[in-house]
């Protein structure tokens, strides 16, 4: 008796889990059939996207220059370098700018990368106009927290057309580096 009992609840069982799974995809098809709109979750592992992979923006440039004197008789300051750093985690280009479109004296600052191209300075680099000259940095090397790259800047004032009425101590202005990405 025990046997005909076991084998029938194995017959049961078999039939009801047939049963179960011929359900379970009839139901699927008929909900995937029926259905015209259907949602599905897509799932992603984002990674290396933090600022410290992808590489933020970042310079550094001195407080404040002093070009020297300018006067009457010589209107070209001296010739000073600058470190202008690049702090951040990608390659940039640097752009100085003035902060006052207007201002008059200053818009005759010069920038080049370097005084020569050779050692004995017989092939000068020429200048650029604020503005119009960039430098560009490369990325800090692995483990590194700057990279520097060398500029020089001077005031040239002989093409300057206006007015100096009287002289002027620290005549100054501000000049902003634009950093962009390269």
């Amino acid at each position: 008796m025990k046997r005909v009992v076991f084998e029938y609840t194995i017959v049961i069982i078999s039939f009801l889990a047939i049963l179960g799974i011929t359900l379970f995809f009839s139901l699927n098809l008929v909900n995937a059939e029926s259905s015209s709109n259907m949602t599905m979750k897509v799932k992603v592992d984002l990674t290396g996207f933090n600022s410290s992979s992808t590489g933020e923006i970042s310079i550094w440039v001195p407080d404040s220059i002093d070009l020297g004197e300018v006067d009457k008789t010589d209107l070209v300051s001296d010739e000073v370098g600058i470190y202008i750093n690049n702090t951040g985690g990608i390659d940039i280009r640097v752009t100085p700018e003035l902060k006052d479109s207007e201002e008059e004296i200053f818009k005759y600052l010069y920038f080049r990368k370097q005084k020569s191209t050779s050692t004995n300075n017989t092939d000068l680099v020429s200048f650029k106009k604020i503005g119009d000259y960039y430098l560009d940095i490369d990325k800090p090397m692995t483990g590194k927290k700057y990279r520097a790259e060398h500029a020089y800047m001077q005031l040239n004032l002989s093409d300057f057309e206006g007015d100096i009425k009287e002289d002027v101590n620290d005549y100054n202005a501000d000049i902003i580096f634009i950093a962009t990405a390269r």
